[in-house]
């Protein structure tokens, strides 16, 4: 079995290019409280920060709530343009693909910009009866912050977000199908295979598609190992935005509701792409997508060592074992009126005791303890 140590032994390449401001020194984050830790040390220099958690509440809700109504909005924009295109493409009317580029290029724009409020709403469990519009939209969205934190430059981050937004479009001939809420037969799974080239061919008819989206939509489905589809592509023959769609596309699959299963939490889908999928994965993009999730995905639920229960809402990429987090349930398991966001980078005395599975979440919601 491979592990996610294995995997994250080596650094991704290519990087971006190093910032050129001087490197913070690195303060570990041991998970149990010590009053000689480097943590405490901290809380020593800084006694203004120590003494003052509602200024630290503030702190950490005012790094999140500004860019989030407009993340809502875009995101809700987002489902409406799917909608409408896949509705336009059911209705033989020719795909508009001018509005598709103005919002591809807003996302893209936003990523480049630092806003991660479009990464904690891609974890929000939004789907509706038809889960395609949201698994086209998340799909678009990981795969942008993937290339840019492989250094892709505008033009490229551009295309990528094109092909990701679109790579799904040929399922508007299946979405009976893939709707259904059970488990497809085998001559069902064998005609969704086909959407792949359904989506080629729609998208071949687009003045100036870049043929680099035209490669992606149709190798997405190929595997590591050669056992994907349309062509059986191994490794390298797969170009890198088909890569990157195609782990992000089974990340966004797990962590998603669908007809026929529930989403599982984001740990729990890394754990399964880790033990069920790691020969069809590139293991460099799926190290990149877990450094993007973090080591508490945004979206999971964690208790914390004062005995309350948190849902992750951001990382600290200088702390990835203090994200933010909001408090929802206090220490006897108590559902609060008003929950807490709180910034674990600014408060050393509170720290991440364990995940928690979606199954223990439900329970707590259902007041079962």
């Amino acid at each position: 079995m491979v592990r996610i140590s294995d995997i994250l032994r080596k650094k991704p390449e290519p990087e971006p290019e190093p910032s050129k401001e001087p490197k913070k020194e690195e303060i570990k984050a041991p998970l149990q409280d010590n009053s000689g830790s480097e943590e405490a040390k901290e809380i020593k220099a800084n006694p203004v920060e120590a003494q003052a958690p509602q200024m630290q509440i503030a702190q950490a809700m005012k790094e999140l709530e500004p860019d989030m109504s407009r993340s809502q909005n875009l995101y809700g924009r987002g489902i409406v343009l799917i909608e409408k295109l896949l509705n336009d493409i059911q209705n033989a009317k020719d795909i508009d693909i001018l509005p598709v580029r103005a919002f591809v290029d807003e996302v893209v724009n936003s990523f480049i910009l630092g806003d991660k409020t479009l990464l904690i709403i891609f974890h929000e469990d939004l789907i509706k009866d038809d889960y395609l519009p949201y698994h086209m939209l998340n799909v678009m969205l990981m795969s942008t912050a993937m290339g840019l934190k492989f250094g892709y430059n505008k033009s490229r981050l551009d295309d990528l977000g094109l092909a990701a937004f679109l790579h799904d479009v040929g399922m508007t001939k299946l979405r009976g199908i893939v709707n259904s809420p059970r488990f497809l037969s085998d001559a069902e799974y064998g005609k969704v295979k086909e959407h792949t080239l359904y989506s080629e061919q729609m998208l071949s008819q687009v003045k100036d598609m870049p043929a680099s989206v035209l490669e992606a939509v149709r190798q997405q489905h190929e595997h590591s190992d050669g056992k994907g589809y349309p062509q059986g592509l191994r490794g390298q023959e797969i170009c890198e935005f088909a890569r990157i769609i195609s782990t992000v596309d089974m990340y966004e699959a797990l962590t998603h509701r669908r007809a026929y299963r529930q989403q599982l939490a984001p740990y729990e889908a890394i754990k399964e792409m880790l033990t069920t999928s790691n020969a069809l994965l590139d293991h460099r993009i799926f190290k990149m997508l877990i450094n993007i999730v973090g080591v508490y995905p945004v979206g999971s639920y964690a208790e914390l060592n004062t005995g309350e229960v948190a849902k992750v809402m951001a990382p600290n990429d200088d702390f990835p074992l203090r994200p933010v987090v909001n408090i929802i349930f206090d220490a006897n398991r108590n559902t609060l009126a008003q929950s807490r966001i709180i910034n674990l980078a600014r408060q050393f005395n509170v720290n991440i005791k364990r995940p928690l599975s979606g199954e223990e979440v439900s329970r707590l919601a259902r007041g079962a303890g």
